[in-house]
């Protein structure tokens, strides 16, 4: 039995999220794309249970998850360096402000931004897809673990250590640990 038309109805709302944390784990915008499309697909396509009681976004996050950490799987040896400036030198001239005539603050603004994408960049994909689901779409330290099969001890410590290292890397300090 193929699964319902209501489960397509009921993941659909839930695709920015999917999205968000495709690009949290692979970095780069199109691929993440990609791969949000492709879990769409896989969830349709998947052989349920009827359990109407079951929220449809756990699942469809767990799929997102397992494509993109297969895709960091078979390009482990790349570098998300390269399309993370790419992606940044392009935001940062697509996202100034016309309204602000102060070109010292806007430039402060990007390079501010810049500083946070590039710390970012650098840390794990698991440290990036659990400061998205937490700071991005406030899920509880629970509902990270489920999505990322960790334990809540884990993830509170990921979560930690991943915040300093952006604060310290945004200020030009470097901490010890992840860098890609």
């Amino acid at each position: 039995m193929s699964p319902p038309r209501d489960d397509m109805e009921a993941a659909a709302p839930h695709w920015r999220e999917a999205f968000g944390l495709a690009w949290a784990f692979v970095g780069d915008r199109a691929r993440a794309e990609e791969l949000t499309q492709e879990a769409f697909v896989r969830l349709g396509s998947m052989r349920r249970a009827p359990d109407r009681g079951q929220p449809i976004a756990p699942l469809l996050f767990a799929i997102v998850r397992n494509l993109a950490l297969d895709e960091l799987r078979r390009r482990r040896h790349e570098s998300l360096d390269d399309d993370a400036h790419e992606q940044d030198s392009r935001a940062a001239r697509v996202e100034a402000d016309p309204a602000s005539s102060n070109p010292a603050h806007l430039a402060d603004r990007a390079e501010r931004r810049e500083r946070v994408r590039a710390a970012l960049a650098r840390l794990s994909p698991t440290s990036r897809a659990v400061l998205y689901l937490r700071d991005g779409l406030d899920y509880s330290y629970r509902q990270i673990a489920e999505t990322l099969e960790k334990s809540e001890d884990v993830v509170r410590v990921t979560l930690h250590r991943a915040r300093a290292r952006v604060r310290a890397w945004t200020e030009n300090l470097e901490p010890r640990g992840e860098s890609t």
